[in-house]
Order: structure tokens, then C-alpha cells, then sequence
């Protein structure tokens, strides 16, 4: 009598686990269905990316700049390639423009993001970056008493920051190989012309020097006027010296 109704009592309990057991087992099997199902998606083909974003986009539970998403996807494959291979955002194009199609108002240097850090490439010869001494390959860490390194910098942030109205002041504390101390120099803006040809002369009676800067708008004429002007000091060879020439227009190169 005492065991049949232990057994009235347990059986519902099994019942229940059971069911609860195999609602649960059904769950995980239809979702790790639809994983494998997204993964055999994602592995095949070329637009993964845009297969990626598109599930977010179907799937994810908060709003997403999808904008903000795809250049941070591409600014992480760039990373992969050379140094030399960025990309840009429309408004970082722009501002890259501005500097290669007339004068402009700044700290007169060129520079890349590197390493999350902005690097100088060269300092304009006769800006004001040149004048107080920054040189090629210097790290600026910070500008203005803000750090800018390692903090996800972007080149559009950069060129907010350095450039500003002639006379107007900025700071920038920077990192030199060999010196284990920041070294701070406070640099007055001033208007910066974008000439590509820094200097032309003869080195003997028949060799004919010219040193771009960089490949801007104004090169090709540059260029031309200074080999004519070489040729009729009787030039037979040239040196083209691009040494530290970041680019610039792929058409003037």
C-alpha cells in the first residue's frame, strides 16, 4: 500500500521531468541548427561582410550604426596590408584634399596614424612645425594636454586638433626615439602653401636635382618649369629625389 502510493506521488514528478528535460534538449538542437546553418552561410562566397551585417541588422536586439560598423570592418582588413594602404572616410578625403590642392592654415606637417599614435612624415619645409624643430618619425602624444595616443585617434580627429587660424597656438607633446623624456614644443599656426618642389638647381655642368615633396594639383607644373629652366642650364641628367614624399595624387604622380 505504502509503495503504490510513493509511486502516485513520483510518477507525475517524472512526468514533468521528462517534458522538461525534452523541451530544453529541443531548444538547444534548434539553435545550434540555425548556428550551423548561419555559419555554412557565412564560410562561403565573397560577400561575407555584407552577409554578416545583414544578420545584425535582421537579428540584433540594439541599434546599430551600420555606417560606423562597415568603416571600422575595412579600417581592420587595411590593417593587414602594407603601411602604405589606408582607408579614408569621405571627410577625411576632403581634408586630405585640402592640403594638396592650395594653401590651408595649420601646423604645416604631414603625418599618417601609426600604431594608433600620429607619426610625422615630414615637416613642411618652412612651416612652422619645421621651425621649432619637429622632425621626421616623431610620435606626438599629445596636443594640447590631451593625450591622442593609444586612445583610437583617427586622422580626421588629427587634422581637427593641429589644424586652426593663422596665430593662433597649439601644443603638442612628442615621443623621440633616443629620448626617454616627452619633449613639448608649442608651434604658432600659419598659412601653409602646398608646393610640391621644395628646391632645383644644378649639382654639376650635365646633373639636374629636384626634390618633390609631395604629388599635389600643382605638381606636374612645378615639375615642368623646373626641368625647363635645368635644360637650358644645360642639364643632360636628372636626380628625382622623393625621399620622405608621403604621395598624394596618384594622376600627378
Amino acid at each position: 500500500m505504502n509503495n503504490s502510493k510513493r509511486y502516485t506521488i513520483y510518477l507525475p514528478i517524472a512526468f514533468s521531468l521528462v517534458l522538461v528535460a525534452g523541451v530544453y534538449l529541443g531548444t538547444v538542437l534548434t539553435r545550434n541548427n540555425s548556428e550551423n546553418v548561419m555559419l555554412q552561410l557565412n564560410t562561403s562566397g565573397s560577400g561575407k561582410v555584407d552577409e554578416i551585417i545583414g544578420y545584425i541588422e535582421q537579428n540584433y536586439v540594439d541599434t546599430v550604426n551600420y555606417v560606423a560598423l562597415e568603416t571600422t570592418a575595412i579600417k581592420e582588413m587595411m590593417k593587414d596590408l602594407d603601411p602604405h594602404s589606408v582607408y579614408i572616410t569621405a571627410d577625411e578625403f576632403h581634408s586630405t584634399n585640402d592640403d594638396l590642392l592650395g594653401s590651408f592654415e595649420g601646423i604645416g606637417i604631414s603625418f599618417r596614424i601609426e600604431r594608433d599614435t600620429i607619426t610625422v612624415i615630414n615637416p613642411i619645409p618652412g612651416g612652422p612645425s619645421e621651425k621649432v624643430g619637429l622632425m621626421a618619425g616623431d610620435r606626438i602624444v599629445m596636443i594640447d594636454d590631451t593625450l591622442v595616443a593609444g586612445v583610437g585617434v583617427t586622422n580626421n580627429d588629427a587634422v581637427r586638433k593641429l589644424k586652426g587660424k593663422k596665430g593662433t597656438k597649439v601644443k603638442v607633446s612628442i615621443f623621440r626615439r633616443g629620448i626617454p623624456k616627452l619633449i613639448d614644443f608649442t608651434i604658432t599656426r600659419d598659412v601653409i602653401p602646398t608646393y610640391s618642389l621644395d628646391v632645383a638647381y644644378m649639382v654639376d655642368d650635365e646633373t639636374g636635382y629636384i626634390k618633390l615633396r609631395n604629388f599635389s594639383a600643382t605638381t606636374s607644373r612645378e615639375f615642368r618649369k623646373a626641368t625647363r629652366d635645368l635644360l637650358k642650364q644645360g642639364m643632360n641628367k636628372l636626380i628625382l629625389d622623393l625621399r620622405g614624399n608621403p604621395g598624394g595624387f596618384l594622376d600627378a604622380a
